[in-house]
């Protein structure tokens, strides 16, 4: 899991998770905190893609705790090269 957190740092607590690969609170570091995980979900796909046995491989979750993410509540997976919204519901 990777958390981007807000500057409050509501979510803090859940850094210390064995689950949680990375995990930010500074606004500043968020680009590049996007790209690292986005660059670890291409791998895993291109090692997928290629037929390598992805079983021990953990499902991949980015939380992005922001006033200014879009849509708060609603959740995005990457399909191909594709992201998608699952608007949760209300």
């Amino acid at each position: 899991m990777y958390i981007a957190d807000n500057r409050d740092g509501e979510l803090e607590k859940l850094k210390h998770l064995s689950c949680v690969v990375e995990y930010t609170d500074n606004n500043m570091e968020i680009i590049d905190f996007v790209e690292r995980a986005y660059e670890t979900a291409k791998t895993n796909r291109e090692r997928a893609l290629s037929g390598e046995n992805m079983d021990s491989v953990p499902l991949m979750v980015v939380v992005l705790n922001s006033p200014k993410a879009p849509d708060k509540g609603d959740a995005f997976y990457l399909k191909g090269s594709t992201i998608k919204r699952i608007k949760t519901p209300e």
